[in-house]
């Protein structure tokens, strides 16, 4: 769906006109409506790592870089579930960030020697401190536990959520019935009720509309629904 379609789809519900492409953005009551249809989206994304927000990204590295930059990571909820180098076809070992700094922790008097790309930890996030404009400020960063001996291509596989829904014709890419449900129970609680429909209701409604979704959506990757205690 659209945003002006989710938009609409509440319209209907709160039993109000339905917008058109001229006046979603003039009118105060519909952008209200998008206000309401961007917090539900957002809340449904932040539930499970959909299928439709999942992807990899090619990540060039040159020699000597231990630092790397993840691309689309800026401004959105974003999760890295493993790292390739596609260079070699080798996968990345993760490592966790207590253990990548005490890598580190000497490196000024006894610097790494630089390898092949073989572990990866999470890193802090970019920020230029020279200039707060820098369009690169606020991306997420891993760092390898060397630094590169070549240059190679890293993909990383993970999860991006979708920005802000800003144009009529921008598409939702993850399912709609758990948003527009939603974003009705969030846009009734300021009127009280909807036909008679209690706001707790609707939000119930809307709780069981996303725990379907995300059944259905969750079956795709029944590994990750199987819980263990990892290892030292």
């Amino acid at each position: 769906m659209t945003y002006l379609d989710l938009i609409n789809a509440v319209l209907v519900r709160l039993r109000e006109a339905k917008a058109v492409a001229d006046n979603v953005d003039s009118n105060p009551y519909y952008a209200a409506i998008g206000s309401f249809v961007n917090d539900a989206k957002q809340l449904v994304e932040d539930s499970w790592n959909w299928s439709a927000l999942r992807g990899s990204d090619d990540i060039f590295i040159v020699q000597g870089q231990s630092i790397v930059q993840l691309p689309n990571s800026q401004n959105t909820n974003y999760n890295l579930f493993s790292v390739l180098n596609a260079s070699t076809g080798l996968p990345l070992r993760q490592i966790t960030a207590e253990a990548g700094a005490v890598v580190y922790q000497n490196n000024i008097s006894n610097p790494i020697a630089q390898s092949p790309p073989s572990s990866w930890f999470h890193y802090t996030t970019y920020w230029n401190p020279a200039s707060d404009a820098d369009s690169s400020n606020g991306l997420q960063q891993i760092r390898l536990t060397a630094p590169s001996d070549a240059s190679y291509t890293l993909s990383v596989s993970r999860a991006c959520r979708q920005g802000p829904l800003t144009q009529w014709d921008q598409r939702l890419k993850v399912p709609a019935a758990p948003v527009y449900t939603l974003a009705t129970a969030l846009a009734a609680r300021e009127r009280g009720e909807v036909s008679g429909a209690p706001t707790s209701e609707l939000f119930a409604v809307a709780k069981t509309t996303l725990s379907d979704a995300i059944a259905i959506d969750s079956a795709k990757y029944p590994e990750e629904l199987i819980w263990y205690v990892p290892s030292n």
